[in-house]
């Protein structure tokens, strides 16, 4: 498992997560899990290799009765174990402390799932939006867990890290504990910290077609033959509609969200869904599924329509011209 230690609790009156740590991640998903998803995640766990997509992908469809999942994944384990992304949907919500103060990821309107990066991350805790304290209850046990791979429930997960075991641990705050002078922050999509600092910020591209390079300058870009309805009222929604699209594309096919230095892909209910090509290996998604997509991703709607993922470039450009959040 990466450096530090992980530990679950056990507290009364408390929604329950079953839980799976891994080499590269720590995911709660909202009891009782579907036992394939939960397969899944145990099959990842001794992979070190375990890529974002493949964790993204894992987890229990969104809607059903298991919706709540809070996912914790090192991009580099053998590295700064202070550096996570977070993976937050439904009720789920992850508290840390981090070296600008403590936070709270939740999804809140987000959807189908909020994702976000943190540096310097000392101690975390994945539990349940509402929660009235974060510190341990005097009716709660807690355990270490030594192995990977192994599923357990709990009420909560935390993670520390070495920095803290070594004695610069301090309890989570309260919900309504002040920090550096104004009240405790949660993450807004304006704010989300990348965790390292760029010369510029991070611009994601992809080619449609096989046609030129574009950029992705809006939060979200809606692709399809006439892609029309409530999105193109929104700010940060770039509309492309795609040239001689036949009848297997629909109106609205496909959107690219950009979440920090991430790209998510969601099937927008298509009729004939999108087809994910990674090397030589291909799936469909399901309908309305959100995936997180790397370079060289190929995306192939109805017929012939493909949009290709680019490595992103960064723009050395400062903020002014940065697109709002919708």
């Amino acid at each position: 498992m990466v450096e530090g230690r992980i530990r679950v609790a056990h507290g009364s009156a408390l929604p329950e997560w079953d839980v799976v740590a891994g080499a590269r991640f720590v995911v709660a998903l909202e009891a009782p899990a579907p036992a394939d998803s939960v397969a899944a995640f145990v099959r990842l766990a001794d992979d070190d290799r375990a890529s974002l997509e493949s964790l993204v992908a894992s987890m229990p469809p969104a809607g059903g009765p298991s919706d709540a999942v809070g996912l914790v994944w090192w991009p580099d384990p053998v590295g700064d174990p202070g550096e996570v992304t977070l993976v937050v949907r439904g009720a789920a919500a992850v508290d840390l402390e981090t070296g600008s103060g403590d936070r709270r990821l939740e999804a809140g309107e987000v959807h189908p799932w909020r994702l976000a990066e943190f540096a310097e991350v000392g101690a975390l805790r994945v539990s349940t939006v509402g929660a009235h304290s974060l510190r341990p209850a005097a009716d709660r046990s807690s355990e270490i867990l030594q192995g990977t791979g192994l599923p357990g429930r709990a009420t909560s997960v935390e993670w520390e890290s070495p920095s803290a075991l070594d004695g610069r641990r301090r309890g989570f705050a309260d919900a309504d504990t002040r920090v550096a002078g104004g009240p405790r922050p949660s993450i807004d999509a304006a704010d989300e910290p990348e965790s390292e600092p760029t010369p510029g910020r991070v611009v994601m591209r992809y080619r449609l077609d096989g046609g030129a390079v574009r950029d992705i300058r809006s939060v979200r870009v809606v692709f399809g033959r006439k892609p029309l309805g409530s999105r193109a009222g929104q700010d940060g929604v770039e509309l492309v509609a795609i040239p001689g699209a036949s009848a297997s594309v629909s109106g609205s096919h496909l959107e690219l969200r950009a979440e920090g230095r991430r790209l998510v892909a969601t099937d927008l209910r298509s009729t004939n869904g999108v087809e994910v090509r990674r090397g030589v290996r291909s799936y469909r998604m399901r309908s309305g599924e959100s995936i997180v997509v790397s370079p060289g991703t190929l995306l192939r709607l109805g017929g012939d329509t493909i949009i290709e993922i680019l490595p992103p470039r960064i723009d050395p450009q400062d903020d002014r011209d940065r697109q709002a959040p919708a």
